[in-house]
This record gives C-alpha cells, structure tokens and sequence, in this order.
C-alpha cells in the first residue's frame, strides 16, 4: 500500500535517489533458514512470497504484486498486516512468486515473470511461469497486470513424429523467464516450451529426472496489450541445447545472455557464460570465454553509463547467485581476449576479456564464506547519474559447500554504488549506500523506474534489423531461402590446443590447469599445419522430451552419466549427443598444381604442442611452399538454417584435428564468414575479404544437396566422394551408429581372434563376451575391468579418455584406430609421454586374416570422432538413427509487421535435411478471405515451387484489407511426422516500419 513506512533506516532520499526502485521481495526467516533462489543452474527454483514492490525515494513501498508467503517464515509475519496496492490484504494473496522484473524504455512499465501457483519452495514444478507487464509510472499508472504469454500452445515437443501418447506430456510447468524489451516493440526472453531436454539432463546435482530442467532457449514475440497472448511467439534460440538465461541489451542493439554450453565431453557444470546475439537469434558470439576452471557462473548482468558490462561471478551452488562483480569493456577492438588467468578472485580462465576489472576485491564467488565476512553482490542494475543499483547482502553468504553453512544466512538488499565506472569496493560498509534492506526479507533484482535516456542518453538502444531473407545478403541465398551460408577465412589460424599442459589424463579436479576437450582445447593430439586437409560440418540433432525410460541395468553401464535414473534418449553416446555429419570437403586451393597462399594470412608461429604465443605470434622460419605466408584454406559451405551445427578441422583420413564445442544456428539468409580463423581468442582475425572462398568464382559447398566426404581413389590420393542411394539420390545427415555400421565389421573382419577362448593373457579385447561385450568394452570400460591397467599406476581413465580403446570425438588419439590403421596417429611417438598408452605390435586384423578396406576403417574412425553412438536395445524412440529434426520453414513475405499495401505474395523456403518434407502435409491459410478460398482454407495447392526449396503462392484479389491486423499459418511435415508450424501477425499499410537508429557494430 502506498504510504507504509520501510522498516529499513536508510530511505533512497538520504543517498541522493530520486526516483523510484522496483523490485522483488523475496521471502526470508531470519537468519538460520535455508531459502532457495533462482541462480544459474536452478533459474526455476522459487520460493513461494516473491513480491513485486516499488520503493518510493521516501522509503515508502507500494506493493504492486502480492504473494503469499509460507507459512511460519519471519518474513510471513511481516506482511500480514499489509495490503497491495489495489487494497487485497495479505491474507487474500495468491500463492504465486515473481521474478525477472525490467523496465520498458520509456520509464513506465515493469515486465516480469509470475509463478501462478507455488505452494511450497520447490523447481521442476507442475505451475505455469508466465510474462506479465504493468504500467507503474507516467501520467496514467493503472498498476494492472496484462499477461503476455500463456499456456494456449504450450510445450512444442509434440510436433516430433510419435510424441502422442499420454506419457510424453510434460509433467512440469512452462518457464517464460527474463522478458527484455527491444527497440521496435518486441521482447525477448527464455522459455522451455520447445521440450527439449538438454543433451546433458540436468545439472550436475539435479539428474533424476529429464523434467529437472528442460532446455531454456531464446523466444521473442510482439509485446501487446493482453488481448492477443503469444501474439507471434516463436523460439529464435535454435543452437541453445541445454540453457540460456536473462538476456539484456546492450546500446548498440545486441543482446548478452548467460549461456550454459557444454557440448562434448565439456565439465558437467559450472559453463554459464555470457554471448552475444543479435534478437532474432544470429550472429552468436562469445562474450566472455567459458573457460574457467574454478567453476564461477558469468550471470545476471547490466550496462552502465559508462558502456561498460558488469556481470555477477558466482559458484554455482550455494551462494544464492551472490559473488563478486566484474566489469568490462562492451566492445573490445580484435583480439578481444587476453591469454592467461586474470589475478586471483576473478576468474581463472585461459583466456579473459581484455579490460576486465574486479569492482569487488574484498569478495570473491567462491563455495566458502566471503573474504572477513564482507558480503557478496548479484543482479546489477544500471541507475542515473553513473550509478548503479546492486542486491547485496553482507556477511559470509554460504549455505554449504567445502566450507559449511556459515549464519548469519542471506539477508539481501538494496543498495547503490555511486560512480560506477570506475569503482572499486574494498570496503562495502563506507562505499555502498544502503537504500532498503528489511531483515525480514530478502530484497532482490532492484531495477530504477526511469526512462532510458536518464542512464544513456538515448531514447532506446540502437536497433539491429532481423536478418533479411530477401536475397540481397548472397546471390546463391534467393529471397525466403531456407538455408544459409558459413565459412571462415582460415584453419590455421587458430588456438585449439590446450594451453595448460599435454596432459593424458585430465583427472577429475577441475580446480588444476584445465584439461584438453573437458574444460578449454579441443585438438585431437599435436596438429601441425601440415595435417589440415579440410573441414566437417556436423549437426546435433536436439532431444525432444518424451515419456522417460527407467534405466536399466545396462544402461546404467554405458551412460554419459551412470547416476540417470530416467532418461528420454533411445541411444548413448560419449557426449549423450546426436552428432550426424551434414558434410566434409578440402580446404586447401591449387593453381597449377602449387598451392594457392593468403597474402593477407602471415603463418604464425608454434611451440612444440601447437599454442601460439600473442607477444611474439609471426613466424620467423618458412614452413611449407608459402614460405612465412600460410596457404589459404577458408571456405564457404551452405547449409540449413535453424539447425544447430558444429565445425571441424580434419585431415586427408577423415578425422578430426579440432573441433569447436559452441552450438550454433544460422537464420534462413544468414552469412556467417566472420570468425576470422578457428578457435581464434587472443589473435588478430584473419579478414575473410580477399580470400579465396570470397571470390565471385568459388563453388560453394552444398551440403543442404548433397554430403560430400573424403575418400581416397585408387592411387591413394585423398578425394572427395558423395553419400547417395541406389537410385543415386543424396541420402541426408550420415548417422553411424555401432550395432547397424560397426558391429557388422566386427563381427566379420575381428570376432574370429577377439574371444574369451582366445585371451589367454587376460587382457585382449573380447567381442563374445555377453555380459560385457564389444561396445561396453571398447567406449565404456573407464574403470577399466579389462585389458590391463591404465599407465602410469593411473587408477582409472577419465574422460575424454572413455577406455584403453577409445578417446571421446578423437580417434586419431584412439589405439582402436592406431591398431585398424597400423601406426600411431596423433602426432607423436611412443616415448613422446610417460603417462599414456604406447601403440605396440602390429595392425589388425594380422595379415593372413580378411582385411578391412579404406572406407571400413574409415567408417570406424569417423563413429569414433561422433561419440561412439549407440541405439539401446529395446528402445523404439529417440534412438540416434530415428530422425527427430523438425523440418525448416522459412516465411519471408509477408513480414513479420508492415508490409505494402499492394502485397498479394506468399514467399517460404522449406526443407528438410533427413527423411525429406512430405509435400502432401504443407498447409498455408490466411485468417481472411481471398477469392476461391475462405479464410482458413488451405492455398497450399496454388503454391509453386522454385530454385533451392523456396514456394510461391500468388494471391488472387489484392488488395486486401488494410491497416487491420492479419495471421498467417503455414504448417508442414517430414516424412517421419515431425511437423514444423509458423504463424505470423502482419499488416498491411501504406506507411511500413522504418528502424530507427539502425546499430552498426565494430568490435567484439
């Protein structure tokens, strides 16, 4: 209610605020009871009582969205007596809770996020978690909710082929979560309504059940005034497999989101860093680099008036999200990064944004008691007159962990740091300005009620136009394209080995140097320029939730994780992944018969284990034909859009050198040829204008037609060759899977030798036995039970060596591979470590025995590099050969919006890049009239197909009706079901939508 005084002594007004806070109350029993928080791996985990207040500069409090709060908390005594500010007594709340609250860029509406029903502190809940807005400052502040999403369309995941039974509805509730406005009248925010469960089930202390934390991804839609709930909701998130969370802008119109990455055989927690993204979900990049090995989130964060990012910095369990704050620069110019750690208390990272300061040395983010008690901060926000806001709660701020549980427990408030741009807390008791904080209460998220002009100086941040699928980005990507084109300037220059050591075994301490492939590297032995032949376009295939197997006995053997108690996958792999090659192809040119060299690409210079050094980078020495130049191997490759997708350097085997473990998508029209190399951090990018693969002449690879992959012809010269059927047809992604591909070659060419009969030492390998058999022992036994001790008196093998036969995605650091192909493969020799397996004895099969062909061993190596994938038996769905990749429908015209008044046109891209679409499914119907076809009718019949999967579909009757608000449905299916569906709002009008203060982005 209006006018009740703050229990806090300190008002805004005494600290020189003047103007009002919203923020969330959040319940509190004093100072020895445990309260679960939203933080970043548990972004659901709620308490019921979370209130949306606005603090005035008086220190009065309007409570606009009142909770219920638990019965018996301290906290639920205090509001008793109270009533919201439309007068509904405390005793009349809902048991809701609200969180995510940010301010629209005129000062005078809240957005947030409500849990409509939580009756106990609990996540995975069943309760739906929903956006609202309420306007609370301007002339005509009505203070009442307008929902803006809702459970009309729900969950997603019934669109995959199959998903109909009773048991794959998903028994938890929807999480729209962090709404941020953006210029132009959309929001964004992260939801998991596709019900996708991440390739990694959970988090590290949550994997019981696959409903634990379904994957959270990038959603937008058009803000509204309540009338029109997911008024164009759409995921634009597709390469976010496992989670996102709290996006918010930057002036220049990107967004920076907390993304929890770990593709591969990355650590199973602590991976939330910050990207940035453009809002229709391109042009993802790395912001900050997921590399730290003390295992800190990057999350909840804000720009201040300065331009630079603060960013919170936390253990993932136990602080409540509190840590320390680092601040940094929004754009760095190339090289953004710096190699080596930051000092101590920030971040331990192998490479660190260049200008990264620690505003907070007197804490740290740590799962031990803040530094002396000192407190720790979260959820910055920026504020007037350089200031920001901050939750801070003094204190030692642990619940657990290494340390124990320390009391006083969280008491958050909030508070403000003056001068942002350049402070440094050393002491938060005489430089933070308390504004509210009540001990019955924790006092969380404070954004300021103002204009964002008052703390930038613009009206808004500049705006980043949606990616133009109108053709005029590339020739070869015709308006309403459904597929895009990627490629880079260079595999040489890169920084994909491991920086720490070369280590065989990388243990299972994260806290010591990080280990190749599990925390920061991801090279497959010592790579010299010399082995880059070409390049691997891989696809990972997302996880749709359906009714959980209950593992068996077995499964709990060849799991990624042997703790799952229920899973969802039909397969195993190393990384628990469906990784399937969309396409492999060289990259290196001739002219002549002489390589052709990068004149703008000077060959750096590496050490013994293939790192470069940013302060003497040039070598000195000619390696090769190009002498001090390197030979130009970019690439340009066209592939579907919407899908997530990983690249690899390979070489003239077909097997992997390096590969990036970062997730992502293209939007239908995207070009991506910016990366400047591969795996590049603290080296300057290598242009892309000027290369080879940028000339008008260059034959695109394209891999959304055919799968090219690389061969060897009669003479042993490595070529390259494409997957096709008997009809002579592209046969789509290539899926090698062990008891269809692989066990048939084992069978043949190894079980007559590989028996139990025949060890007679004890520690062959055995293909018969039927407990423990061929897959379990070749890319399982970690323990090991079989073939002998691991080396060096290691007392197991840890990932990503998953046995003695098999490295995790390297098969050229596989002994099953050295043995197939008859020599050592990863660049070293036997003597090269002390610590690692030794390749010993001849090639198998023996000579005298049937032999495997080129294109077997091949095959094996290339099921070694995907993960060793698996169907389990007795499982029929989500097996990693069913094909679970909804089809790509790409709407170009009409626009999202304002389109001409004369538009009669329908323009859409589709395909699909496994089973193939299913034509007789596509249904195309307008919410209006046209003649021969009522509104609703299906005029997937008038549509007429072109060039590269784009229809047209010419409407007789124009014009239509205008300046009045109009939907589009388009739906269509592959031929394995999965159905893929779009509804687009637009209008048509004689004065578009002209972007205001369009952003053009330098830096990093």
């Amino acid at each position: 209610m209006a006018g009740v005084p703050a229990p806090a002594r300190a008002t805004p007004a005494a600290a020189g605020v003047d103007y009002d806070i919203v923020y969330v109350r959040y319940p509190r029993d004093a100072d020895t009871t445990n309260v679960l928080l939203p933080m970043g791996e548990l972004p659901d985990g709620i308490e019921p009582g979370a209130d949306l207040v606005l603090l005035h500069p008086d220190g009065t409090r309007d409570i606009l969205v009142g909770c219920r709060d638990t019965p018996g908390y301290q906290s639920y005594q205090a509001e008793a007596n109270e009533v919201d500010a439309r007068g509904v007594p405390a005793s009349a709340w809902p048991s809701c809770s609200v969180q995510d609250p940010s301010v629209s860029f005129n000062g005078q509406w809240v957005y947030y996020t409500k849990y409509l029903n939580v009756n106990a502190p609990a996540r995975g809940l069943a309760t739906d978690a929903f956006l609202f807005k309420m306007r609370i400052a301007g002339p005509q502040p009505e203070r009442v909710e307008v929902q803006l999403t809702s459970g009309a369309s729900r969950f997603t995941h019934d669109r995959y082929g199959g998903n109909t039974f009773p048991g794959d509805d998903i028994p938890m509730g929807i999480r729209d979560l962090g709404a941020t406005p953006l210029p132009g009248g959309d929001i964004v925010f992260t939801s998991n309504r596709s019900g996708l469960v991440p390739p990694r089930q959970g988090t590290l202390q949550h994997l019981t059940k696959p409903t634990d934390l379904l994957a959270a991804q990038l959603y937008r839609m058009s803000d509204h005034d309540g009338a029109s709930p997911n008024k164009d909701l759409r995921a634009v998130g597709h390469s976010n497999l496992h989670l996102v969370q709290h996006p918010f802008m930057l002036r220049d119109g990107r967004l920076l989101l907390s993304n929890w990455d770990d593709a591969g055989v990355k650590q199973k927690y602590a991976l939330l860093t910050l990207y940035a993204v453009h809002p229709d979900g391109s042009d993802l990049k790395m912001f900050m680099e997921p590399h730290d090995y003390h295992k800190r989130l990057d999350h909840f964060g804000t720009q201040i008036a300065s331009g630079d990012v603060v960013v919170t910095s936390y253990y993932p369990g136990n602080v409540w999200g509190f840590g320390t704050l680092l601040r940094m620069p929004a754009v760095n110019p190339d090289p953004a990064f710096q190699q080596a750690q930051l000092p101590a208390q920030e971040h331990y990272r192998a490479y660190a944004r260049i200008g990264t300061v620690n505003m907070t040395p007197h804490t740290d983010g740590a799962d031990v008691a803040a530094p002396g008690n000192s407190g720790r901060y979260s959820m910055p926000a920026a504020a007037p007159r350089g200031g920001m806001l901050v939750a801070f709660s003094p204190g030692p701020v642990i619940g657990g962990g290494p340390g124990g549980v320390k009391y006083p427990l969280l008491d958050a408030g909030v508070y403000l740091i003056a001068g942002a741009a350049s402070a440094v807390i050393t002491n938060p008791s005489t430089q933070l300005a308390v504004l509210h904080n009540d001990p019955a209460f924790n006092e969380i998220w404070p954004r300021p009620v103002v204009p964002y002009a008052a703390i930038h100086a613009l009206p808004a941040p500049l705006e980043i136009p949606d990616t133009a699928n109108d053709g005029g980005a590339d020739a070869r990507l015709p308006l309403g394209t459904p597929f895009g084109l990627i490629g880079t300037s260079s595999l040489y220059n890169r920084e994909s080995a491991n920086l720490a050591a070369d280590k065989f075994d990388n243990g299972t301490q994260r806290e010591t140097p990080p280990g190749a492939w599990t925390v920061q590297g991801a090279q497959a032995g010592l790579v010299n320029n010399a082995d880059i032949y070409g390049a691997r376009i891989l696809v990972s295939v997302p996880k749709p939730y359906l009714s959980p197997y209950l593992a068996t006995a077995y499964e709990r053997t060849v799991q990624f994780d042997n703790r799952l108690d229920n899973h969802v996958e039909g397969f195993v792999s190393h990384s628990s992944e469906r990784w399937k090659i969309l396409g492999e192809f060289p990259v290196r040119k001739t002219s002549g018969g002489a390589p052709v060299c990068n004149p703008n690409e000077p060959l750096l210079k590496r050490d013994a284990l293939g790192r470069v050094n940013p302060a003497d980078l040039y070598a000195a020495v000619p390696d090769g034909p190009c002498g001090l130049l390197s030979p130009d191997t970019s690439f340009l490759a066209r592939i579907p859009a919407d899908t997530p997708f990983l690249i690899q350097g390979i070489d003239a085997d077909g097997m992997t050198l390096f590969t990036e473990q970062t997730w992502r998508h293209l939007a239908p029209g995207e070009v991506r040829s910016d990366c400047g190399g591969c795996h590049g951090h603290a080296i300057p990018a290598v242009p892309f204008a000027g290369t080879q693969a940028d000339q008008p002449g260059y034959a695109v690879w394209d891999l959304a037609a055919r799968t090219p992959y690389v061969t060897r012809d009669g003479a042993g010269n490595p070529v390259v060759a494409y997957r096709t059927n008997a009809q002579g047809q592209d046969v789509g992604l290539w899926d090698i899977e062990f008891t269809r591909d692989i066990k048939p070659i084992l069978d043949t060419r190894c079980l007559s030798c590989h028996t139990a009969q025949n060890n007679t030492t004890g520690t062959d390998l055995v293909f018969d036995d039927p407990t423990y058999g061929a897959y379990w022992r070749l890319a399982h036994d970690s323990a090991p039970l079989f073939g002998g001790a691991p080396p060096a008196g290691q007392g197991g093998y840890h990932a990503p060596q998953m046995s003695k036969y098999i490295r995790a995605f390297q098969a050229r650091e596989s002994l099953l591979v050295w043995k197939l192909f008859g020599r050592r493969l990863d660049g070293r020799a036997n003597v090269s470590r002390a610590d690692d397996l030794d390749y010993a004895g001849a090639a198998m099969p023996p000579p005298g025995a049937p032999q495997l062909t080129d294109e077997q061993k091949r095959l094996i190596a290339r099921w070694v590099d995907l993960g060793a994938p698996a169907d389990l038996p007795g499982r029929a769905r989500n097996r990693y050969t069913d094909d679970d990749l909804l089809p790509v429908v790409a709407l170009a015209s009409p626009l999202r919006g304002a389109n001409a008044l004369s538009w009669n046109r329908v323009v859409l891209g589709l395909y699909d890049g496994e089973s193939g679409l299913d034509m007789a499914t596509l249904r195309v119907t307008l919410g209006f009239d046209v003649p021969g076809y009522p509104a609703g009718a299906n005029l997937a019949p008038l549509a007429v197909a072109g060039a590269g999967g784009v229809w047209t579909i010419t409407l007789p009757g124009a014009p239509f009706p205008a300046d009045t608000g109009l939907v589009m449905n388009v739906r269509i299916a592959d031929r394995a079901g999965n159905e893929q569906r779009e509804q687009r709002h637009f209008l048509l009008t004689t004065r578009p939508r002209v972007p205001r203060n369009v952003a053009v982005i330098s830096g990093y």
